[in-house]
């Protein structure tokens, strides 16, 4: 049963239908079937190998615990033994990295995501293979898949949650010289996507909302100029005139919240 990253595991290919691995002779089992009607996920059983298909098509592929399959995993010909060492088998696959700590465990990112390695308390040692990509991880596999680039509405405080995300970044510190007269508490021009004036702190006072015509020149405030989100996007532009500061941040899903990706600043 050959691990083959973002390609297939064993018999089971990425892409298969359920017709194609109903034509394999195995036995399948459905462990759970979720979503909604657009675009429905399914969980089966192919024999001994775990998977989950959207759309009638399948996108990951696993084994629960290598230690308690039969001895015949292979990757490029050579045999994976149920008793390899961890960082054996990491060293084998070759380009592997740490992503963060999850309940339970951890996993290894591998071969650009096509093969991710499950570790945690015990010994168990899990096995995916997914689709390879730079902007495919753990939870954002279904939402990039399934985006069909339409707008979708978030509820407020997952607005507020990433909007405040954004504003601690690191790379917007050095502009806010929070010490200055008039930068605090910071003053944020309201947008009609929070329209709820949702409150957190930021050096150490409350952020203030101020109507538009509050924003006058040479005074500082911040203005948010795009909040946009798909099903696996988030994008947020905001900028702090005083200090010529635009930002641009992305944001991919992680559970049910949304996690900072990436911050663009520029300087006017």
């Amino acid at each position: 049963m050959a691990i083959e990253p973002g390609v297939a595991f064993g018999p089971v290919e990425l892409g298969y239908t359920r017709a194609d691995l109903e034509a394999l002779g195995l036995p399948i089992t459905v462990v759970s079937a979720a979503g909604g009607s657009k675009m429905p996920v399914t969980f089966l059983k192919v024999g001994m190998i775990e998977v989950e298909l959207l759309e009638d098509k399948v996108i990951e592929a696993w084994i629960e615990d290598l230690r308690k399959a039969p001895d015949c995993v292979t990757f490029r010909g050579a045999p994976v033994r149920p008793t390899v060492p961890r960082e054996q088998l990491e060293a084998t696959v070759g380009t592997c990295a740490a992503t963060p700590g999850r309940i339970g465990g951890a996993f290894e990112r591998c071969a650009n995501g096509g093969l991710y390695i499950g570790h945690g308390l015990g010994d168990f040692l899990q096995i995916r293979v997914r689709p390879q990509g730079d902007d495919l991880d753990l939870d954002n596999l279904v939402a990039r898949l399934s985006d069909d680039g339409m707008p979708v509405i978030l509820t407020a405080s997952t607005r507020a949650r990433a909007l405040e995300q954004l504003l601690d970044a690191r790379e917007l510190s050095p502009f806010w010289h929070s010490s200055l007269p008039g930068r605090s508490p910071l003053r944020i021009v309201e947008h009609s996507d929070f329209a709820e004036k949702p409150s957190f702190r930021m050096f150490g006072d409350p952020i203030r909302w101020i109507p538009e015509h509050d924003a006058l020149p040479r005074t500082a405030f911040l203005r948010i100029r795009r909040f946009a989100a798909t099903a696996s996007r988030l994008e947020v532009e905001v900028e702090y005139p005083i200090e010529g500061l635009r930002a641009s941040a992305a944001f991919r899903p992680s559970g049910s919240e949304w996690t900072l990706d990436r911050v663009v600043v520029a300087e006017r």
